[in-house]
């Protein structure tokens, strides 16, 4: 039996889930999913400059520039020089972002439980190691994370 293309099935789960949290969990809430997954960066791994903001969110730097520069407008994020290198900029959740953050969190986590409870916690660990698996490759294939972490912020 021919396997299928490895991308295909995981394509089509992707784009249901991100239907899935857009339609239930974000438009409330007036966010769109790559704003969750810079707000989620944030709040949960801290502090970062733009690239790595984008390397942890999965999303395109330049789209992640427009994002912060949205965000701050609005009060959720805010940035300070590197302490490092006064050239680059680190961006920061502000009290206002991480509240939004706090309030949108438990229903994401509700749609993530209804797909948890498929599986025994066994053959959750081994979803995780094999999507991890899958991740790395991709990353290497990639040539590291698929973004060019030498050009500036």
């Amino acid at each position: 039996m021919e396997r299928e293309i490895f991308n295909i099935p995981i394509r089509r789960l992707a784009g249901k889930l991100s239907l899935l949290v857009q339609r239930e969990v974000l438009r409330p809430y007036g966010l769109r999913i790559q704003e969750w997954r810079v707000l989620w960066s944030l709040d949960r791994e801290g502090d970062a400059h733009l690239r790595e903001i984008a390397r942890r969110a999965s999303v395109d730097p330049s789209h992640v520039s427009r994002l912060l520069n949205k965000f701050e407008r609005q009060g959720i994020v805010e940035r300070y020089p590197d302490p490092g290198d006064a050239r680059r900029t680190v961006f920061r959740i502000t009290t206002k972002g991480s509240a939004l953050y706090q309030e949108v969190r438990p229903v994401a986590t509700q749609v993530s439980e209804c797909f948890q409870e498929l599986y025994s916690d066994e053959e959750y660990e081994q979803l995780m190691s094999l999507l991890a698996r899958a991740s790395k490759r991709a990353d290497e294939l990639l040539g590291g994370n698929g973004f060019d972490e030498d050009r500036d912020d």
